[in-house]
């Protein structure tokens, strides 16, 4: 797939119709995705099920909180599952609030001081990472945005759909709501002849397998012309690295664009670690300045996209809770390639010698989170 020709940016808010009968939009903007999220809470007749790793109480964490209890007084079943680290700041008194109101509220995997005791690694690794929404089974949200005042000039991408699929959606929730973390949701396998335009991938705390990587090495495997990915924390493992520079090698254009600085700089010292031997093989990577990029996005030529919770990290992909979108629908594919075209001319590129370039300090710097986030991972 080429750069669009168009100097124009993308929308911030773009709705197609699959294959698959859905309605599809992807949202580039946080406060038109709240909007969108308020609106579908407001309509809501039978049911609400959502899932936030962060949702703080200010700025628009109280808007969609407002949201969620107006359709609990109207008598909608709520339920709402946040996790235990991506909410530890948040004030106990917003969930008892929550609950008072008529919400079912539950607390995934909260931190405890004694957990750490006797397994220092799996409070921060066993996470719900998930950001996921479903109204009356029928309209189902999921992406990188999580709830409250400080995400809303952030750089993020969400998905809104309305159909058929949003049953699967729906369906995910179950498992996660029941504790029946092993099940995947979408198993290929069972699938014969052409698979769906649009459908979701979940990871569910398996350290032996994750649908999510699967579908990202099968895709980059097959890359025949573009790997356009945008990921907040990119330190993907040694079997993602090694076929992105094999893809490379064989003349696939491989584009990465990454935060120059995330809101996690342990991350991003690793991620210089691992640099070298991708840019040597020819792949180009850039590093957005300004606003915190937080987006979890691949489009692999004109053939297929992926878009949600999951990280391009060990942690992400075989720890934690995660959903993605796999979809194969072109016009929908050509706009995420804009969107992210768009991050990349906000972007430096950073190339060979700017990594040889680094001082002592940095290096080491660099060196000792590479070692510590593989080992914390217990990643090969």
């Amino acid at each position: 797939m080429e750069s669009s020709s168009t100097n124009q940016p993308p929308p911030s808010v773009a709705t197609f119709v699959a294959g698959t009968g859905d309605k599809v939009s992807v949202f580039s903007d946080y406060r038109a995705w709240i909007a969108q999220l308020i609106a579908d809470f407001d309509r809501a007749e039978h049911e609400v099920v959502m899932e936030m790793y962060t949702f703080e109480p200010d700025g628009e964490g109280g808007d969609v909180a407002d949201a969620l209890l107006r359709a609990a007084a109207r008598g909608v079943r709520v339920r709402l599952m946040v996790d235990g680290l991506g909410c530890r700041a948040v004030p106990p008194e917003f969930l008892e609030w929550l609950s008072d109101g008529g919400i079912q509220v539950r607390t995934y995997n909260p931190v405890r001081f004694w957990r750490f005791l006797l397994h220092p690694g799996k409070p921060f690794r066993r996470r719900n990472h998930r950001k996921l929404a479903v109204v009356d089974g029928g309209v189902g949200h999921i992406g990188g945005m999580n709830l409250g005042a400080r995400f809303a000039d952030w750089v993020d991408l969400a998905l809104r759909v309305e159909g058929p699929s949003a049953a699967q959606l729906r369906e995910s929730h179950e498992h996660v709501w029941e504790g029946h973390y092993r099940k995947p949701m979408f198993m290929p396998w069972r699938h014969r002849g052409t698979l769906p335009e649009v459908h979701f991938l979940d990871n569910f705390s398996d350290e032996q397998y994750s649908p999510i990587k699967k579908h990202y090495l099968h895709a980059i495997k097959r890359a025949r012309r573009r790997i356009l990915l945008a990921h907040a924390y990119f330190f993907p493992d040694k079997r993602l690295r090694k076929e992105l520079r094999k893809a490379a090698r064989r003349g696939v254009k491989v584009e990465i664009v990454a935060p120059e600085s995330s809101d996690i700089a342990a991350v991003d010292y690793a991620a210089r670690h691992v640099f070298r031997k991708l840019l040597r093989d020819g792949v180009r990577i850039y590093l957005f300045r300004g606003a915190k990029l937080h987006a979890k996005a691949a489009v692999v030529d004109d053939d297929w996209m992926t878009l949600g919770s999951a990280n391009l990290d060990p942690i992400s992909l075989f720890s934690c809770l995660e959903i993605n979108a796999s979809i194969q629908h072109r016009p929908l594919i050509a706009h995420l390639t804009r969107v992210i075209e768009g991050y990349q001319s906000r972007s430096i590129e950073y190339d060979i010698m700017n990594w040889a370039r680094r001082m002592w300090p940095e290096r080491l710097l660099d060196w000792l989170w590479y070692r510590i986030r593989r080992w914390y991972a217990r990643w090969g």
